[in-house]
């Protein structure tokens, strides 16, 4: 997700790992869920993956 522009703490909630960029007594304060910055971030990993899977199925076809 790094690749298309999501914030590693992002990516944190969405893996829902407790340790990373947001540790110590941040990750203790910051209970911020960042549910649309979630949302956004899985629309673009859907569409990637969407877009992947049309490149195979036209090089299949091709």
């Amino acid at each position: 997700m790094a690749g298309l522009g999501v914030a590693p703490h992002v990516v944190e909630r969405i893996l829902n790992h407790s340790t990373g960029t947001i540790s110590g007594v941040a990750a203790i304060y910051n209970r911020f869920r960042y549910a649309d910055e979630m949302r956004a971030a899985l629309s673009l990993w859907e569409r990637r993956v969407q877009a992947l899977g049309t490149e195979m199925s036209q090089q299949m076809d091709g």
